[in-house]
Formats: structure tokens, sequence, C-alpha cells
């Protein structure tokens, strides 16, 4: 599988956003990826923490008891970035489903 130029710029620009509490960038780069009007639940489930600690930037918030404990680190950002692939990859639109 090959990410084309424009996805991995649009990529790194959202983490970007993400470090920085770039709220606008975080929405513009999260649509661009296929998040649609999720993206708040897409840049949660990309770093693994709290809408909190993405509005206030993950580089200047450290990780929570809480979100140490519910962390989905590891395989659940491996499934994201997979997903997000696929959605990109297929031009199938993303959606919300539950996970048990």
């Amino acid at each position: 599988m090959v990410l084309n130029h424009k996805f991995r710029l649009d990529y790194c620009r959202l983490w970007q956003s993400l470090l920085k509490a770039d709220m606008k960038g975080i929405e513009k780069y999260s649509r661009r990826l296929g998040a649609g009007d999720l993206y708040p639940l897409f840049a949660c489930v990309l770093t693994a923490r709290s809408w909190a600690s993405v509005n206030t930037g993950i580089s200047e918030t450290p990780v929570t008891h809480t979100e140490n404990m519910n962390s989905i680190r590891g395989r659940g950002s491996v499934s994201c970035h997979l997903y997000l692939c696929r959605v990109r990859l297929t031009g199938e639109k993303m959606q919300l489903k539950s996970v048990s």
C-alpha cells in the first residue's frame, strides 16, 4: 500500500495541529483525511487522549490517570491508522462503529 503525497502531508499537518491545539487545523486536516463530522472522535482515537487534552494541546498536557487507564494505545491507534488508509484508498465513507 502506498499513500499519496497529499495524504501524507495532510496527516503530518494534522499531527502538527494536534500538538499545538490548532483546532481549525485539526478540523481541516481530519476532514481532508475522511473523518467528516466525526473529526473530534477521530482526533481522540488517533491520539488516545481525551477531547480536553486535544483542545489544550497533547504536547502541553500530561497523560491523566483516566486517559492512561482507558487508553487504546498500541493496537487501537494502529487500527485507526489502518482504517483511515482503507477509507482513503477505497473511497469508503468513514462511519462511527461501536467496539466491544
